[in-house]
């Protein structure tokens, strides 16, 4: 057992060397965090995606990516998701204290003092006058700002406030020059990049965010088209992509299995679901990585440290876990042998299927070469300890059952990504 321990480590610590000493992404070396629940709304008379967006502190945008539309207007009646789970662009662990623009997503999100968390839609700059990435800091609150025509407007005598001033109410000015979070007179610009730079919210919103938002306050403006989040209740690993508005990606497939590797997770992840994500570009949590399946074990909850994951038509789960059903593990840097009693099976390791240092064994192959009885209903499999049974018998009800199990979740995987 020597040298399956000494593997662990191993394995764990170069996981950790290679991400530290990547030279793309390491300014923020962990998963960005899932928060907030998904709602549905039913379209009432006289209303559409605009409204709706305005009610529950989206852009019409948002809206239009998660439902796959392409008009404000929809069908009275109709079931529309509104996107309230996000991947929270969430920085160095720190959960209070700072805002985060994510330009691309057309969103701002505030980490209060309280520690709560809260995101409104903005408008950005436009491709030929963006929105700067950075790390910057609130300098000022202003109510009722005055604004100055810069040189791009022609300039001209101050503004005061009123309708005829761009600014709005609300003006939050960044340690960047010129650059602010302010109200609009605009307010369909919302969602779009449409500014000379500063980023517009609503007039509502923004006075909700002003009022969490003090001086000094750290910000940071990034431009992530393709975000990469973990739910940390479940291990899910989840993926959402947006529009590339001004033109920095040459390849989104590309862009995306370069951020999963630098996350050492690029060769275990469906690579169907990364093409049909960075297609659809929904804007909405993906899942990539793992999967909701529930392992029991006589009947009671399995301990999994990672979710089984599926792949190539399989279900996979850690080397680990085969400890929790009397399977000892031996691995040679080729093979890992399991033994029970006075049996034991190798099976060749790919060295690719591996996740945060453990490597990943296809669960069916183990358990049927031992002989152990396996229930598979639903999204649930009941692993049965009984050194009595043998599923010999049985093996080609399960598999046809357990295939039943793997084409439900991809229609739901599919339905999350196409409907």
């Amino acid at each position: 057992m020597t040298n399956n321990k000494f593997k662990k480590i191993h394995l764990k610590l170069l996981f950790l060397l290679l991400i530290s000493l990547s030279p793309i992404y390491a300014e923020d070396l962990s998963f960005y965090h899932i928060g907030g629940k998904d709602k549905y709304y039913k379209i009432q008379a006289g209303e559409n995606l605009m409204t709706v967006a305005e009610k529950y502190f989206f852009a019409a945008e948002h809206l239009m990516w998660a439902n796959s539309s392409t008009t404000l207007n929809v069908a009275e009646g109709r079931n529309i998701l509104l996107p309230s789970k996000r991947i929270v662009p969430i920085k160095d662990g720190k959960k209070k204290g700072y805002i985060v623009v994510n330009i691309p997503e057309f969103m701002v999100y505030i980490f209060t003092d309280e520690g709560k968390i809260r995101f409104f839609p903005i408008a950005t700059g436009a491709p030929k006058t963006p929105t700067p990435t950075g790390v910057t800091k609130v300098i000022e609150k202003v109510k009722n700002p005055t604004w100055i025509p810069p040189e791009w407007a022609g300039g001209g005598d101050p503004v005061e406030a009123g309708p005829d001033n761009p600014l709005g109410d609300r003006w939050v000015g960044l340690g960047f020059p010129g650059y602010g979070i302010h109200s609009t007179t605009s307010p369909n610009s919302i969602g779009l990049s449409a500014s000379h730079g500063c980023m517009r919210m609503r007039p509502n919103d923004v006075h909700v965010f002003f009022d969490l938002v003090r001086v000094g306050m750290p910000v940071y403006l990034i431009y992530e088209p393709i975000v990469i989040g973990q739910d940390h209740s479940t291990k899910i690993i989840y993926m959402s992509v947006f529009p590339d508005n001004y033109s920095r990606i040459k390849n989104y497939y590309d862009e995306a299995m370069q951020k999963l590797a630098f996350y050492g997770i690029s060769e275990i992840v469906d690579k169907n679901t990364i093409r049909r994500a960075v297609i659809d570009k929904k804007g909405i949590p993906i899942p990539i990585l793992g999967s909701d399946i529930e392992i029991m074990i006589n009947g009671k909850k399995a301990e999994l440290g990672l979710p089984p994951i599926k792949k190539d038509n399989k279900i996979y789960v850690t080397d680990s876990f085969f400890n929790q059903i009397g399977l000892e593990s031996d691995f040679d840097g080729e093979y890992i042998t399991f033994l029970k009693n006075d049996k034991a099976k190798s099976f060749k390791v790919n060295q690719d299927y591996s996740w945060s240092g453990e490597y990943l064994i296809p669960l069916r192959e183990v358990l049927e070469s031992f002989n152990i009885n396996t229930e598979y209903k639903d999204n649930k499999i009941n692993i049965v300890i009984n050194e009595n049974t043998t599923i010999e018998n049985q093996n080609n009800q399960n598999k046809d059952t357990e295939e039943e199990v793997m084409t439900e979740e991809e229609e739901q995987i599919k339905g999350s990504t196409s409907d």
